[in-house]
């Protein structure tokens, strides 16, 4: 992970698939102006380090993790399985 400082993390089993919330700080450096080291998410996530750490060797990591402390397999993420906030409750309101 580059630099990124993890405050708090919590596995939720409260879904289909078990899932983690991570808060934390992306810290950024070599900047010429204003100091060399500061707050950056801009610098930290990159589309690059999205797709390669974040959802992939992250998501291997914590799944190898789950099933050796927990005994639980997590599935695959499904493209197009989720639903955002604004179709869910589009959903509710036609039931």
């Amino acid at each position: 992970m580059p630099d990124f400082k993890v405050a708090n993390a919590v596995v939720h089993f409260d879904e289909a698939s078990p899932h983690m919330h991570v808060v934390g700080v992306p810290i950024g450096r070599g900047f010429k102006r204003g100091l060399e080291t500061k707050v950056s998410k801009r610098s930290v996530f990159t589309p690059k380090t999205l797709e390669n750490i974040l959802q992939n060797s992250l998501r291997q990591t914590a799944s190898v993790e789950m099933l050796i402390h927990f005994g639980v397999l997590v599935k695959d993420k499904q493209k197009g399985g989720c639903l955002t906030r604004k179709q869910r409750l589009s959903e509710q309101r036609k039931i």
